[in-house]
């Protein structure tokens, strides 16, 4: 598992690129901000971008959803709840986001997700 702290948005959160470097499947979690140096790195992995991966709702960590949504419309959105969002996007389960909800803050829980 590869994984990029692209840190994004006007207070610089950590925002990740995860891709499975044998499927080249990746995610992007908590896009505080999205520019096109950072579509530019993820076009240059070759990775095939499939969700975005929000830990939890603050401005700081969902700022960049709308410009990343333009550049890959196609990514699903999941977020922490349970249930669908209003365009049938499941919502990952607290169980789900037990690792995933700690790198967003902290990079040295980072390994955590790569041991899963």
């Amino acid at each position: 598992m590869q994984i990029t702290n692209m840190p994004s948005g006007p207070l610089g959160v950590n925002t990740y690129l995860v891709t499975d470097e044998y499927t080249n499947k990746a995610f992007i979690v908590d896009p505080g901000g999205w520019t096109q140096k950072m579509k530019d790195h993820v076009m240059s992995t070759g990775a095939e971008l499939e969700y975005i991966i929000l830990t939890h709702g603050h401005a700081d960590h969902i700022m960049g959803i709308p410009a990343l949504k333009e550049d890959f419309p196609d990514v699903n959105l999941k977020a922490v709840g349970h249930g669908s969002d209003s365009d049938g996007n499941r919502l990952i389960s607290e169980e789900e986001n037990r690792t995933v909800s700690s790198i967003a803050c902290s990079p040295e829980f980072i390994s955590d997700l790569t041991r899963d």
